[in-house]
């Protein structure tokens, strides 16, 4: 899996620029498309509270209810579709790295959209599997809710931590911890669909169940590989909020008497963090498509080149 890994961070430096750009776009669009329906579901939970203080309960009664749950799970939906088709665009610039082609962000961007319906119906079948596995368990965490912490306020249990509240808390952990431990399963097995399906003719399902195949041949180099990239983002993240830590305090001292500087300090400081942590989010997500694409090269055939690759040889 080492290899895998250097591979992969070859083929990043060799056109990294593409990738980000291609990252960076579909981010934009992401965000153009979940904000509105955002802002909607915190509109209908001010709504539902009748324009008064939001209580816990009137949230969780909301998220809860026929409406509440759709618009969640279509938020929820969207945003990971917007990661898969971000992960269509930079594994296709890739394929391109991998066979001396001059393929740019756009032209992942353009294949990406031309796959858009199999990308959707992939992640549609991918989302009624997890909720059917979660289904259970999720039973489970709202009736736990419903029978023993509905009477009162949340915060009401939380400081008083009645017998109910432990009853309650242990029956959540438990839903959440089999939801966690199947659905994590699933999602490894799911790790080279969406390279099967864009570069080995499979068909959405077919994809899946492709990968869920060979990952279950493979499971410890997909371990192992998810285990450096999960530890090589953690590090990085580690590093970007502890350095922005560390200079907000050398921007703002605790001592400062000038209001103006410190509030200009504290900008500064909220400014570099947040870009420090979009550069880890970005690095993230590019080697973590280009690992995953590297895994598909290694383990499968066919392998076919889309035509937004084959159509541009490097001059």
């Amino acid at each position: 899996m080492m290899r895998v890994a250097s591979k992969g961070l070859r083929n990043i430096s060799r056109t990294w620029p593409q990738l980000v750009a291609a990252d960076l776009a579909t981010r934009v669009a992401a965000i153009l498309l979940i904000a509105p329906a955002t802002s909607y579901v915190v509109g209908k939970v001010l709504a539902s509270a009748g324009g008064g203080a939001l209580t816990d309960q009137d949230i969780l009664r909301f998220v809860l209810s026929p409406l509440g749950f759709g618009i969640v799970l279509a938020i929820g939906a969207a945003s990971a579709l917007a990661g898969l088709v971000g992960q269509t665009a930079i594994m296709t610039v890739v394929a391109g790295v991998e066979e001396a082609r001059a393929v740019t962000w756009l032209d992942g961007m353009r294949h990406a959209a031309h796959r858009f319906i199999s990308v959707f119906e992939m992640a549609f079948l991918a989302l009624v599997r997890l909720l059917l596995d979660a289904a259970p368990f999720l039973l489970l965490a709202g009736g736990a809710y419903m029978l023993l912490l509905r009477r009162y306020d949340i915060n009401y249990y939380l400081t008083q931590r009645p017998p109910n509240f432990w009853i309650a808390g242990l029956l959540i952990a438990i839903a959440v911890a089999g939801i966690v431990w199947f659905a994590g399963r699933r999602l490894l097995g799911w790790a080279v669909a969406l390279p099967r399906m864009l570069f080995g003719g499979a068909s959405p399902a077919g994809a899946l169940q492709e990968s869920s195949r060979l990952t279950a041949e493979h499971r410890s180099q997909v371990l192992t590989l998810m285990a450096i990239w999960a530890g090589a983002t953690l590090l990085l993240s580690t590093l970007a909020t502890g350095s922005a830590g560390l200079l907000g305090r050398y921007l703002v001292p605790e001592a400062t008497a000038n209001l103006a500087g410190a509030a200009a300090g504290i900008a500064l400081a909220v400014l570099i963090a947040t870009v420090a942590n979009l550069l880890v989010s970005m690095a993230s997500t590019i080697s973590l498509a280009v690992f995953l694409f590297e895994l598909d090269r290694r383990w499968s055939e066919p392998w076919t080149l889309p035509k937004e690759v084959t159509a541009t040889p490097v001059s």
